[in-house]
């Protein structure tokens, strides 16, 4: 700005045809899914995620399934006290795909990043995301592709998921909005540009 030049800038990018929407398992069960990537770095949020998460799971009880994947958290291990998971180690690629395909909700709780993928994979997977809002600006749009809630606001990241829970045309809605976002982050658009 200051020299007058257009600098070109281009997002990261993915393979698209690595995430597919496929049908929820929620739509012939009830039971709604959430996932969650864990790392045990404290800025990754994972802390905030479980307690969001036993706040869900003390309102819905069984209804709610919830899946991490990533690296294990040692403080907060799947048999935590708070909010009880289950833990993917190690997930194959197209495994991981599939996760995201048929989960219902992605939380993505990290309190700072930097174009993070977890929660643009998701929106390329039909879930919908609630997410934090630094390093995600550039693709999550509160309550047009996603519900971006502020850091470390624990009430505020369990009101987003029961908000979802309770609205599976609102789920839909991102889901299917958040797939239109991702189609403008692959790699051959990001070469182009």
């Amino acid at each position: 700005e200051r020299f007058g030049q257009q600098v070109p800038f281009s997002n990261n990018g993915f393979v698209l045809s690595d995430f597919n929407p496929q049908p929820k398992k929620s739509a012939s069960d009830g039971i709604v899914r959430v996932f969650t990537y864990s790392r045990p770095e404290e800025w990754k949020g994972f802390a905030d995620a479980v307690a969001a998460m036993s706040i869900v799971k003390a309102r819905y009880g069984s209804r709610i399934e919830w899946n991490v994947f990533g690296y294990a958290h040692l403080d907060l291990p799947e048999d935590n006290p708070y909010a009880r998971y289950t833990y993917h180690p190690k997930l194959p690629f197209a495994e991981l795909a599939t996760l995201y395909a048929l989960s219902d909700i992605a939380l993505c709780p990290s309190w700072f990043e930097s174009f993070p993928l977890p929660p643009l994979e998701a929106m390329a997977s039909g879930t919908a995301v609630v997410t934090t809002d630094y390093g995600t600006e550039d693709y999550a749009v509160h309550e047009e592709n996603a519900l971006v809630v502020g850091t470390g606001r624990v009430n505020d990241l369990a009101a987003a998921i029961c908000r979802l829970v309770e609205d599976e045309h609102e789920r839909n809605r991102l889901a299917s909005a958040g797939r239109k976002t991702a189609e403008n982050f692959t790699w051959d658009r990001a070469v182009q540009r």
